[in-house]
């Protein structure tokens, strides 16, 4: 899912790192770093959380869901302010937004 958030660059961006940065792609790659990192410490602490009990019933399905909702929702904002596109629109340099 974090790497749709990496647009590939073009051709001539390919020459030097120089050009890989000024097309973007460092500014996606950090955000895709950060996602990840912030994605992982949620996984662990969840798993951590969980392993410690004796028993899950409804309230902590439902608490695990609205977790796992906040990590959705992490998950689509980097992506979208380090291409400088709308949140709400996925369609990055193509939007007329």
């Amino acid at each position: 899912m974090l790497i749709a958030g990496i647009d590939v660059p073009p051709p001539q961006a390919w020459q030097s790192i120089d050009t890989l940065l000024a097309d973007g792609l460092g500014t996606q790659l950090v955000s895709f770093v950060i996602s990840f990192a912030v994605i992982a410490y949620f996984w662990m602490s969840n798993a951590t959380l969980l392993s410690s009990f004796s028993a899950i019933d409804g309230t902590v399905i439902a608490a695990n869901l609205v977790a796992a909702g906040f990590m959705i929702l992490i998950l689509s904002r980097p992506t979208a302010s380090a291409t400088g596109s709308s949140p709400i629109c996925r369609c990055r340099r193509r939007c007329t937004l």
